[in-house]
């Protein structure tokens, strides 16, 4: 593994969740997210949009 492909290692509610590849490219070379943008964009967005789906 080169380094910028070392994984990240995110503690999320107790646990451990391993993201590889962390830098890879997401989306168009315009946009510029890597793998762990997105994982953050997700964690940031989590607790509404649960909560919007709670009880369906």
């Amino acid at each position: 593994m080169s380094k910028d492909d070392t994984a990240e290692v995110l503690s999320i509610e107790g646990r451990e969740v391993r993201v590889t590849h962390p830098n890879k490219p997401y989306f168009s070379r315009q946009t510029k997210l890597s793998k762990l943008d997105l994982v953050h964009y997700y964690m940031s967005v989590a607790p509404g949009a649960l909560q919007g789906i709670r009880d369906r």
